[in-house]
């Protein structure tokens, strides 16, 4: 494939430090572990490295290691592009193999589909030309049939319009006749004209009237629905400020000395006897205005009705539908004075609630020392935890600080490598590692040679260990060995 998505393994290895067979594998490991330390433990190594002789085999051990690992990673990075390489030509002629396949076969079956088209359609031009045959000697004979039964009807309308003639005449002198009939329902027609647009005009007039009367009765049903909205807003305000009254004086209860618990609740029994005094007030307002405009109303319609008692039965109707109307209304101020008896039971019961509420708080007083000895015990409790989880911190810290070391496998590394460049034939360029490696050294003298003392320790830690892997091999950690490298699945 052209590229490799970015593949990343989290391993969970369980190392254990123990004695190095000797000084120089445990100075071998420590410099290739180096390279995987935190930049605080390289910073030390560096420190350290610098006191030391520039000829110091440990430092051209690491150079040598290092130089090999960028060569085996020149390596890896040329058998991976070969890799892609091949990939990239298999699936290309692999897609020309199936699209040659692909168009011999689309072309057979379109020329195999076009021949059975052309057969199918001239089968089927045959049957509509059998079919459409038949059809004609039908209809040949149809048409002579019917043309027969043409010519016995109009012999048959040659003797009716023999005999209509005749009676043309007789019409004739009845429309002379009905002339002058004519001329007189004109007349007539003309004077029910004069007596419709007089009607018409009057008809205007009862419905100029009954539209006043329509918006004088829309604008008091807008009226009645204002209040009505006025009294639900009203009644939720009441409520509402009941219970933010409620809560502030529940808040004040729990802060006040209770050298002041008289004056609050004398205080919040005289805001709930005004608030209630107010909302009947307000109550009765609003059922007097609605009984007034009860009564306006229907004094007006009496007066209409005595004035228009001899109009027609159209008058009639609209007054049976204002009463029906005002019935409505009279029901609507029931639905009110309804509402009014509930909201002064539901005040009664806040009232009620109150008192409750009052009883709540003198146990929850009463319960407060002991909720204070439960906090105290809880922030005892806390204080425990807070140290327990320091402790565990300073620790975990500690842990971190370890050094921890990895043993790479060059030689499995470098032996993977030169199988795969055997098998893809890729010649590896010369590797500055074994050139280093064969280089002789001017003193035949043995160099005494210092290292640092590690400190020994048999204990087991869990680590996590990230790896990045950009192609088809990775990286990866087992169970009970060191690190290695394997192909991607």
């Amino acid at each position: 494939m052209a590229s490799k998505s970015v593949r990343k393994t989290v391993v969970t290895t369980s190392t254990t430090s123990s004695h190095s067979s000797s000084s120089r594998d445990r100075g071998e490991g420590e410099d290739v572990a180096s390279s995987f330390r935190s930049p605080e433990a390289t910073g030390s190594k560096d420190r350290s490295e610098r006191s030391r002789s520039p000829l110091s085999p440990t430092r051209v051990s690491r150079i040598q290691e290092k130089n090999q690992l960028a060569h085996l990673n020149d390596r890896l990075a040329a058998y991976i592009d070969k890799v892609r390489h091949l990939e990239t030509e298999n699936q290309r002629l692999t897609q020309q193999i199936e699209t040659s396949e692909e168009t011999r076969s689309r072309e057979v079956t379109s020329v195999k589909s076009l021949y059975d088209r052309e057969l199918a359609d001239a089968r089927r031009s045959v049957d509509l030309t059998a079919n459409e045959n038949a059809k004609l000697q039908l209809e040949a004979k149809k048409w002579q049939a019917e043309a027969e039964t043409l010519q016995a009807k109009l012999t048959k309308r040659d003797r009716e319009y023999a005999a209509s003639e005749r009676r043309v005449t007789t019409l004739e002198s009845q429309a002379v006749d009905l002339q002058g009939r004519l001329n007189q329902a004109l007349a007539q027609l003309k004077e029910a004209e004069n007596e419709r647009n007089a009607l018409a005009k009057e008809v205007e007039r009862l419905k100029k009237e009954l539209e006043d009367e329509v918006l004088r009765t829309v604008d008091l049903r807008n009226r009645a629905k204002t209040l009505s909205e006025e009294l639900d807003f009203q009644r939720s305000l009441y409520e509402k400020e009941l219970q933010d009254v409620r809560i502030v004086k529940q808040t004040e209860i729990t802060e006040i000395d209770s050298r002041l618990k008289d004056r609050y609740e004398q205080k919040l029994e005289d805001t709930l006897r005004e608030l209630r005094e107010q909302y009947e007030t307000q109550m009765q307002m609003n059922r007097q205005e609605m009984e007034e405009l009860y009564e306006v109303k229907l004094h007006d319609l009496q007066t209409l009705l005595e004035q228009r008692s001899s109009d027609s039965s159209s008058a009639r109707d609209e007054l049976l539908s204002y009463k029906s109307r005002m019935e409505g209304l009279s029901a609507r101020v029931g639905e009110l004075e309804t509402q009014n008896a509930s909201l002064t039971n539901r005040v009664r019961d806040l009232e009620r609630l109150l008192d409750q509420e009052r009883d709540w708080h003198s146990r929850a007083m009463r319960s407060k020392d002991e909720e204070l000895s439960k906090l105290r015990a809880k922030d005892e409790e806390l204080s425990k935890l807070r140290a327990e989880i320091e402790q565990q911190l300073a620790e975990y810290q500690e842990l971190l600080d370890i050094k921890v070391a990895l043993d790479m496998e060059i030689a499995a590394y470098r032996k993977l490598l030169e199988g795969e460049e055997s098998r893809l034939n890729i010649t590896p360029a010369g590797s500055p590692a074994s050139e280093m490696y064969s280089t002789p050294h001017p003193r035949g003298t043995k160099r005494k040679r210092t290292f640092i003392a590690r400190r020994e320790e048999h204990t087991n830690s869990d680590m996590q260990v990230s790896a990045t892997a950009k192609g088809d091999l990775e990286l990866c950690h087992s169970e009970g060995r060191s690190r290695g490298i394997r192909p991607l699945r």
